[in-house]
């Protein structure tokens, strides 16, 4: 594994992590899963929306759209501060940028 990043998964009520090497064809996965992971915290007012914030602006591709750079931006103006209501917005951009769905469809 190259670089792997750890993900704590959306219950909290179930101790675990998930760990996704950061391959180029894992780099998608990785981002979802830490975009939805984010999407989480933030709508639990949860702390840990910082450290996954982080982890998600490590994983920004560095050709990613003018738009996802500016949505990150804003998410990371939200979370500094810890406004989580008015991060979900521009997450919702961010995602749509990277053409990722932040809701699993079932």
């Amino acid at each position: 594994m190259t670089n792997p990043a750890t993900v704590p998964l959306a219950d909290s009520r179930k101790p675990a992590i998930l760990i996704v090497d950061d391959a180029p064809d894992n780099l998608g996965t990785l981002r979802t899963v830490l975009l939805r992971h984010l999407d989480t915290c933030l709508r639990n007012d949860d702390a840990r929306a910082e450290d996954a914030l982080t982890t998600l602006q490590n994983k920004l591709p560095a050709g990613a759209p003018p738009a996802a750079h500016a949505a990150l931006a804003a998410v990371r103006q939200a979370v500094e501060d810890i406004e989580y209501d008015a991060a979900l917005s521009p997450l919702a951009e961010l995602a749509r940028a990277l053409d990722i769905e932040l809701r699993e469809k079932v």
